[in-house]
């Protein structure tokens, strides 16, 4: 299928689930309102000044992201998918490698867009709150406090933090989409779910992945450079997408009614 086709198919699915979709945007307002509002909140308690910047960096808060973003997100983005083992769809794939490779066109796709609403919707509701980009070479800024009592040398551009904050969301919900696909092809029972919402819970309280590999304060200073936690992430998910091409059975759609 050819990719104006790949399109019109899901955004058929799409159109049929406006209602889920108005609700989850509504949902995401709402979800990323809480860590703007805790940046915020923060900044009066502890008597320092709040930036824009902070809002994204609070965004990716291990108490917050993994439980509020990631698994609605994700599941959201499984709907795309439910019909594609229906047998009229089957008899259209030529392989089931194929539309491995669709899922995960139409997973980076859909991701790509939701973290653009993200970002969007952090900018507005933190410039509600303040009027300074970024201010983390300053020792009365929030980041100084949430830092460990130390600041940047050097303020980053707020272009910087507003991209690494959206690559690694990107990275962070692409991941978790295409393990729950993943999963879908292997067993098709809620495995992929429960196992989706485990990593989430234990890195919330046991920070091992999404925080570590986040634009969150303290790692502004640990690395040389943001963008170096995003490698990590990168690497997942190419051999996420290596181990679908791998463990999908290769063999042509000839039963429709298998799998």
């Amino acid at each position: 299928m050819r990719f104006p086709g790949l399109v019109k198919q899901y955004m058929g699915i799409i159109s049929s689930r406006k209602v889920v979709y108005f609700l989850f945007l509504i949902y995401l307002i709402f979800a990323v309102m809480i860590p703007v509002l805790w940046a915020s909140h923060l900044a009066r308690v502890l008597n320092k000044a709040l930036s824009i910047a902070d809002g994204f960096s609070m965004f990716s808060y291990c108490l917050i992201y993994p439980l509020l973003i990631i698994p609605v997100t994700s599941i959201v983005l499984i709907t795309l998918f439910q019909y594609d083992f229906n047998i009229f769809i089957i008899v259209r794939q030529k392989a089931r490698k194929v539309m491995w490779f669709k899922q995960v066109a139409v997973v980076l796709m859909a991701s790509f867009v939701i973290n653009i609403l993200l970002i969007i919707i952090i900018g507005i509701i933190t410039s509600m709150l303040t009027q300074t980009a970024i201010n983390w070479d300053s020792n009365t800024s929030l980041f100084y406090k949430m830092n460990h009592n130390k600041t940047l040398t050097e303020n980053p551009s707020i272009a910087v933090v507003i991209l690494s904050t959206f690559f690694t969301s990107f990275f962070s919900v692409s991941i978790m989409s295409m393990l729950m696909i993943f999963a879908k092809w292997i067993d098709k029972t809620i495995h992929g779910f429960i196992f989706m919402l485990a990593i989430c819970s234990i890195d919330t309280f046991y920070p091992s992945f999404f925080a570590l590999n986040s634009t969150y304060f303290p790692n502004w200073s640990k690395y040389e450079s943001i963008f170096t936690v995003l490698i990590l992430p990168a690497l997942i998910m190419v051999a996420i997408i290596f181990l679908g091409v791998l463990a999908v059975p290769r063999k042509e759609f000839l039963n429709a009614n298998e799998k």
